[in-house]
């Protein structure tokens, strides 16, 4: 059995950014992840806003495929709004690795391909190279994704989401404008299209509805969507690739802490359930969950497990909140889609009047 102060599974940005706060002389942190560095699509569109790179503990320059300055949101009408929203396009695979690699430079130990099996409530059971180990950590952090085994299992968390599928296609038209598509078809989400260098990352996501294929249904209308807009943005209109994802929409719990085990980024739901944005929050998130449980280890005290549900909550939860409220108004009147925005959509200066 391998002993620890501090599990860690999920390597993405929640859980490399707990990693780096809670490394410190003397706490063995261990981090694992289900993947292999650097394996698979990537399965998100990568912006973020341009001041989040102020709060990173490293340069994270390299990940950056290109800065964004505006964000043009087309309404059902047609009509098409512009609004000032700096930010950047991220390669989100050389962002993770930029942190990961960090937190390796601040002695936190890695595992890739290795897989949580069952958790008893003292040891957790893991699988590595197809072999059972147990690891018997003093604290768990959970970054674990939207399907958490440890939400899921040890948390009241509602859980519903956005099923969103994107293209990458050759871009042959440079632009500093991203776009994003409100249709009545795509009930409870969007469409974008975000220029990232030479390519172009196209998607729909949609809230979950009976009766009809989701994936059929995603294909056939990231189609249309790239023939409508193809000409105009300089779009090829052959993907290279696809990727299929899961966006969490539901509240986060009341608590991001039972007993050993703390929850955060998409593990906590912790996105953002009206844009679908979630990276941001688990930076800041994931950084205050791992100072918090360095507290803990540091002084055998776990009430300081408490204060990261006050520090992300002064953080993030008031807009979080606002936001869910907004998404029930925004289904509630998903039949008149053009009215609705102009309260329910974040570029709305009525959004806000809450």
């Amino acid at each position: 059995m391998l002993h620890v102060d501090v599990l860690i599974v999920g390597a993405g940005p929640a859980g490399c950014m707990a990693a780096i706060g809670a490394a410190q002389k003397g706490i063995s942190v261990l981090v694992l992840d289900r993947k292999s560095p650097g394996f698979g699509k990537e399965r998100c569109a990568g912006l973020v806003p341009r001041l989040l790179f102020t709060e990173l503990p490293v340069s994270a320059a390299g990940s950056v495929i290109q800065p964004v300055t505006y964000m043009e949101t087309v309404y059902p009408s047609k009509i098409r709004y512009t609004t000032y929203a700096p930010g950047f396009i991220l390669n989100r695979t050389a962002f993770d690795n930029i942190l990961l690699q960090h937190a390796l430079s601040c002695g936190v130990m890695v595992w890739f391909d290795v897989t949580c099996h069952y958790h008893d409530g003292e040891t957790v059971t893991v699988l590595k190279q197809s072999k059972p180990l147990k690891i018997k950590p003093r604290i768990i952090i959970a970054a674990d994704g939207p399907v958490s085994y440890f939400a899921r299992h040890f948390f009241p968390l509602q859980r519903q989401y956005i099923l969103a599928l994107q293209y990458i296609n050759d871009l042959h038209k440079p632009s500093e404008t991203y776009q994003i598509f409100f249709n009545q078809d795509f009930y409870g989400g969007y469409g974008w299209c975000f220029p990232a260098g030479d390519i172009a990352k196209i998607g729909i996501g949609i809230q979950t509805k009976s009766g009809i294929s989701i994936k059929s249904f995603l294909d056939s209308n990231i189609k249309r969507l790239i023939r409508e807009i193809a000409d105009l943005n300089g779009l090829s209109l052959k993907p290279r690739q696809e990727t299929f994802g899961l966006i969490p929409i539901s509240p986060p719990p009341d608590s991001m802490v039972f007993n050993n085990i703390v929850l955060a980024g998409d593990a906590a739901n912790q996105t953002h359930p009206i844009t679908g944005s979630g990276i941001a929050q688990a930076v800041t998130c994931g950084y205050l969950a791992g100072l918090s449980v360095r507290k803990t280890i540091e002084t055998g005290n776990k009430s300081f497990l408490s204060e990261y549900d006050q520090l992300w909550r002064q953080r993030w939860f008031p807009e979080l909140q606002r936001a869910h409220l907004r998404r029930q108004e925004l289904l509630q009147n998903w039949h008149d889609l053009e009215t609705a925005l102009s309260t329910c959509w974040v570029t709305s200066k009525a959004y806000y009047d809450f």
